[in-house]
Formats: structure tokens, C-alpha cells, sequence
């Protein structure tokens, strides 16, 4: 079998029920696709391929669209990101869930139902009621400093410093709150080679000054 083909039998397996929920689905994107004024949400399914094996898992991507318009203009870019990534071992609460997502593996066209199950039991019991709660701009700012607060690599970096700091500024965070973020980020952005650092530390201070 082929990516294309697994992918088309998951999709007449699941599609059902997730028109149900008021998803689309999108071929060009991992799976499902639901989109408002305030966020775009894509909940499906990223793949290695070892052909003739492929190992599936579960990813969801969730966009705030305030927060990347305004990323967008700050680092001059093209196409709008995603304020975070959750890999379905998040809600499972395995520890370092960022390198441990659970795979799937896939060879015949008899190993596809039990991932289609899967995708749509993780959504029911884990994903439909945290999209709407990690949507609502604080819910999404006490997540990223939570997970800064880890130490882990992954959030330790430039992308979720300056998100962090847009969403302080859309909720109007006292400006000496977001002052002292910025001095915390930029210290930890210190090791970063001069021409990359001088660059995020621009980005940031133009976020706290609004400069948009």
C-alpha cells in the first residue's frame, strides 16, 4: 500500500462522523479541518513512511488567528503558523510526551480500522472539549508558560517567547508584567549566535511596543 491509499481508506472510515463535529476535511492538511473568526483547528494525522510499513499517529494544530496575523507581520513571513502543536500523548499524560506519541503501525489494508478508531475515540474523549477551552487566548498563554516553566527545549525557544508576549499584549497585561517576560526571554535567548539573537530580541521589543 501506499500513503495516498491509507490515507483515502482512513478518510471514508472517519469522515462521517467528523462532518458530524463540523470538520471538513482537506486533503492538502493531516486530516480534519475546522475553522472560526478566532481559530483554525487541523486534527488528524502525520506519517513515516518505511514503505512497505508506515507508522501513523495523532497530532493536533492549533492556530489563534489574532496571534499569528500579528506573528506574521512582527517576523515578516508568508504563511501563518501554529500558536501550538499537541501530539495525542499530551492528553495521555505520558511523560516527555513531546518525543512520545503513539504510533500506529500500518502494512495492509486490515491494519487501518484500528487507527480510524483511534483518531476518532482520542477526539471524543481528549480533543472536543479542550478545543474550545485552549482557543480562549489566556487558557493558550497559562499553557505556554506552563510548559517554558518545564525547561523543555521545545518550548524554550524563540517562537512561543514571542507568542507569549503577543498574547500579554492582546490581554492587556500590565506593561511592567511584560517587561519583566522580555527580560527573562531575551536572557535566555543569550547563548543564540549575534546575528539570530539580534533579530529575536528586534521581533520581541517590537511585539511590547506594538509595533505591528
Amino acid at each position: 500500500m501506499r500513503a495516498k491509499e491509507i490515507k483515502a481508506i482512513i478518510q471514508e472510515q472517519t469522515e462521517a462522523f467528523f462532518k458530524q463535529e463540523g470538520f471538513k476535511y482537506v486533503k492538502k492538511s493531516i486530516g480534519y479541518v475546522k475553522k472560526t473568526k478566532d481559530y483554525y483547528i487541523n486534527y488528524g494525522f502525520v506519517h513515516y513512511e518505511y514503505h512497505p510499513l508506515y507508522e501513523y499517529s495523532i497530532t493536533l494544530f492549533v492556530q489563534l488567528t489574532e496571534v499569528e496575523k500579528i506573528y506574521l507581520k512582527i517576523r515578516d513571513g508568508v504563511t501563518l503558523g501554529n500558536t501550538f502543536v499537541f501530539k495525542l500523548s499530551y492528553f495521555l499524560g505520558i511523560e516527555y510526551w513531546i518525543n512520545n506519541n503513539p504510533i500506529w503501525s500500518i502494512r495492509t489494508e486490515e491494519d487501518i480500522p484500528a487507527f480510524s478508531q483511534a483518531l476518532i475515540d482520542s477526539y471524543t474523549k481528549y480533543v472536543k472539549d479542550f478545543i474550545p477551552f485552549i482557543t480562549q487566548p489566556q487558557n493558550m498563554l497559562n499553557f505556554l508558560l506552563e510548559q517554558i516553566a518545564t525547561g523543555g527545549i521545545y518550548a524554550n525557544n524563540e517562537n512561543v517567547f514571542i507568542r507569549v508576549l503577543i498574547l500579554m499584549k492582546l490581554l492587556n497585561y500590565p506593561i511592567e508584567e511584560i517587561q519583566k517576560r522580555l527580560a527573562e526571554f531575551k536572557s535566555k535567548l543569550a547563548g543564540y549566535r549575534e546575528d539570530l539573537k539580534q533579530v529575536y530580541y528586534k521581533q520581541m521589543d517590537n511585539v511590547v511596543a506594538g509595533n505591528w
